[in-house]
């Protein structure tokens, strides 16, 4: 659990990455796992290592437990070989801006393999 208030529980944050057929483009979808009382509506923002690569963006939520999938963020040419070392580390931030004007950021650090 990373975030709980007496209306909505965040479970977690999954990142789903997805190449194009070149491996070329990294598309990273996040997925807020989370649990609400009530309907509701939340504002999010991503960045990659600070830079906001997907500006705010309306998230609805449904009352009970939700997987809501936001905008892929894309990332050309996501890693460089090094030697037999093939792999990129990101770090991603994720803002959640409710309708009481607070917010909430988590960030992570994901891996992208090469192969």
């Amino acid at each position: 659990m990373i975030f709980e208030d007496s209306n909505l529980k965040i479970h977690r944050i999954e990142y789903k990455i997805v190449f194009d057929s070149e491996r070329e483009i990294a598309s990273i979808t996040p997925i807020i796992h989370a649990e609400s009382v009530r309907p509701n509506m939340l504002l999010a923002a991503v960045r990659v290592d600070d830079h906001e690569l997907l500006p705010s963006a309306k998230v609805m939520l449904a009352a009970g437990v939700n997987a809501a999938a936001l905008k892929p963020v894309k990332i050309v040419r996501p890693f460089l070989c090094v030697a037999d070392a093939c792999a990129a580390s990101y770090k991603m931030t994720l803002e959640l801006f409710w309708c009481d004007g607070t917010s909430s950021s988590w960030n992570e650090m994901i891996e992208i393999q090469a192969f």
